[in-house]
């Protein structure tokens, strides 16, 4: 059997994304399996207009010996991720798709696509840097600090903060952690996890002071809030603008990842560092209800640590010119998507001023069991100088 249809279903159904498992009803005509019928309800039921779409149509047989063989053979092709069966009542099919198990096959798909072009250039574009710099001559009573970055960044980001602590009385070094910034947090986690584990087999005593800004939170908590990854020498955790129920704008880096592998196809420094930077797998983790952060929400605050929370209310933008930028791309919109995406706009208060601080969301920045401090600045401003002494010396007093 041909494996278009599918390549064809897989494809549709990692470009969305799914809330841990659905179950899907497949729609059957005289005994046979249409694929535009298929790929139309899985489509209507995330929200898309599937009647919008059309494409030369095949027609699967279900019924009998025959059948059997055809299902078993697309849920075969379909992989752990995605699955059709017959549904309970015999008198039809399932497709039930797991977005942890589809997260695991985009990533795999994504590998070796950079492996392979790797290959071409004679480049290992999957190696990854991952650099723990802290100070070396810490007092035996001084706390080791180290800031992490989010997606889209670097450790310079915290130049003001480092620099403001370093000038504070009694004065506080700092160090960075810096990774891969497109990665999935889960990888990036268990980097920190080893890096901070070796610190602890160095200086046993020595407790740990993190701040992660924006993504840098959630591969902080992923980590002390992963049973076997939690180092055991942190003792406190601030937390940035951090999306701790994902962002809204996450999506928008696939398309954007997207296009900067088309921009530099003919430039190879270009080419080769939108995989040394990540598989844009960051995106991914950061949308609302994704599979990480679906499991990241069924875990508990880890006992050992304090958590302090500090988000941002300065968005780019008021209510009113959010809706009208709304109405004014919409009817330029394919109908297949357009309803969905009044529905991200509708939802979208990570940009608007007084609800969001341009990245993330004060209702989706929220954490259960931590208490959020409120500032009038933006996400990246967070760590401007500007910030001085709304945010950086709330930071400094939680150091103590």
């Amino acid at each position: 059997m041909s494996r278009l249809p599918a390549l064809l279903l897989t494809v549709v159904c990692a470009g969305l994304e799914a809330q841990s498992t659905q179950d899907i009803e497949v729609p059957l005509r005289d005994g046979k399996l249409s694929v535009l019928g298929l790929a139309r309800t899985v489509l209507d039921a995330y929200g898309f207009d599937g009647s919008a779409i059309d494409f030369p149509d095949v027609q699967l047989p279900i019924e009998g010996a025959t059948g059997i063989a055809t299902v078993f053979a697309i849920d075969r092709a379909l992989g752990d991720a995605i699955d059709l069966d017959w549904a309970p009542s015999g008198g039809g099919l399932v497709l039930r798709i797991d977005d942890t198990e589809l997260r695991v096959l985009r990533h795999e798909a994504k590998r070796r696509f950079a492996r392979w072009v790797g290959s071409l250039v004679g480049e290992d574009v999957l190696a990854r840097k991952y650099e723990l710099t802290v100070p070396d001559d810490l007092r035996a009573d001084e706390s080791c600090v180290v800031c992490v970055h989010g997606v889209d960044s670097r450790p310079a980001t915290f130049d003001a903060l480092r620099a403001y602590l370093a000038n504070a009385d009694p004065p506080v070094r700092s160090g960075t952690f810096g990774y891969a910034n497109d990665e999935a947090v889960d990888r990036i986690a268990r980097e920190l996890s080893t890096h901070l584990r070796a610190l602890r087999e160095r200086d046993p005593e020595r407790r740990v002071v993190l701040i992660g800004h924006s993504m840098g939170g959630l591969v902080c908590r992923y980590m002390l809030e992963t049973p076997g990854l939690d180092p055991g020498n942190v003792d406190t955790l601030i937390m940035l603008g951090t999306p701790n129920q994902g962002s809204r704008l996450a999506r928008l880096r696939s398309t954007i990842d997207v296009a900067e592998f088309l921009r530099d196809l003919g430039e190879r420094p270009k080419l080769m560092s939108t995989f040394l930077d990540g598989l844009g797998e960051a995106g991914w983790d950061l949308w609302p209800e994704s599979a990480l952060l679906t499991e990241l929400a069924k875990r508990r605050r880890n006992e050992a640590v304090e958590y302090h929370l500090i988000l941002g209310d300065r968005g780019v933008m008021s209510g009113a010119a959010r809706d009208a930028l709304r109405d004014e791309l919409l009817p330029e919109c394919h109908r297949v998507y357009r309803e969905k995406l009044r529905g991200w706009f509708d939802d979208l208060d990570e940009i608007v001023d007084g609800a969001g601080d341009g990245a993330v969301s004060l209702e989706r920045g929220r954490l259960d069991g931590v208490e959020e401090v409120v500032v009038p600045f933006g996400h990246r401003a967070l760590l401007s100088p500007d910030a001085a002494d709304a945010v950086f010396g709330r930071i400094r007093g939680w150091i103590d």
